[in-house]
């Protein structure tokens, strides 16, 4: 998103009149690791592209904070057995938030996707790079 927004302002500045980044992905082309990464794993046959994806990936974005928090939520079942008593409708709507939650942590966009995520990082930073003195201060 922000690598969009920051190529859209470049190419449009008169349709921007101010724009605000946080931790947008602009530093791919500085991280040599990842774009690494990104070359093998777009060579990589889909039926491999899981494992071969969390080998490669998976050990850089491992959150020890996520997992206490899943344990921390384990907890929370607890209380919500509680609330489904007392509260059928509401517990009714954590359990599927929960669920959904849990759906969307676990599954994994088709390795298409993540070719297309990456090219568009590649191209994306470029342009950024040529551009971003075109960007008036504050950058922080």
């Amino acid at each position: 998103g922000g690598v969009v927004a920051a190529s859209a302002a470049l190419r449009e500045p008169s349709l921007v009149s101010s724009l605000v980044l946080v931790n947008p992905a602009s530093a791919f082309s500085e991280m040599p690791s990842l774009q690494a990464d990104a070359r093998t794993l777009s060579k990589v046959p889909q039926a491999l592209f899981p494992a071969a994806s969390f080998a490669l990936l998976g050990r850089k974005t491992f959150d020890a904070g996520f997992v206490a928090t899943a344990v921390r939520d384990v907890l929370v079942e607890r209380k919500l057995e509680k609330l489904r008593e007392s509260e059928p409708a509401l517990a009714a709507y954590y359990d599927a938030a929960l669920a959904h939650l849990v759906d969307e942590i676990s599954s994994q966009p088709p390795k298409c996707w993540f070719d297309a995520r990456f090219a568009n990082l590649r191209a994306g930073c470029g342009l950024l790079e040529e551009g971003w003195e075109a960007l008036q201060p504050p950058l922080l």
